[in-house]
């Protein structure tokens, strides 16, 4: 018996890439959130954005997002704890989500994503955060 094939299979499937659009854009944010508190913050932005119009059209930005959110963890350390605040559909294709992550000394950062919904999934368009919730539009 040729075990081949099967173990290919086997391992392509235990090192599936998730891409843009698998998910809600609620499960999307809790896995880049599991990306980050492992540390794997600009990681967790790629695989977020893979194969998305947003990371084909604006690759620099995709990149500069996972860096700066980087340099905040470096400052307030990694996210101990995430709690989604509103989750608002604009339109059948459109969809604003927004949460905060609790870090160090329970310091909370405040993030707001726009999601699109392009061939039945859900892409995000941007990701942003603030420390100050003034900025936040809570």
């Amino acid at each position: 018996m040729n075990i081949a094939p099967i173990a290919v299979a086997v391992f392509a499937f235990l090192t599936r890439v998730v891409v843009a659009g698998e998910g809600t854009p609620k499960e999307q944010v809790t896995r880049l959130y599991h990306s980050i508190s492992e540390g794997k913050t600009e990681e967790g932005f790629s695989q977020l954005f893979a194969e998305s119009l947003t990371a084909k059209q604006k690759e620099t930005q995709v990149k500069a997002m996972g860096t700066q959110a980087k340099g905040a963890f470096d400052f307030y350390g990694p996210p101990t704890a995430i709690e989604f605040i509103e989750e608002k559909t604009l339109s059948e294709s459109l969809m604003k989500l927004k949460w905060i992550t609790e870090h160090k000394d329970d310091s909370p950062l405040f993030w707001i994503a726009v999601f699109y919904k392009r061939s039945d999934q859900w892409e995000p368009l941007q990701i942003v955060f603030y420390d100050d919730p003034s900025r936040a539009d809570l």
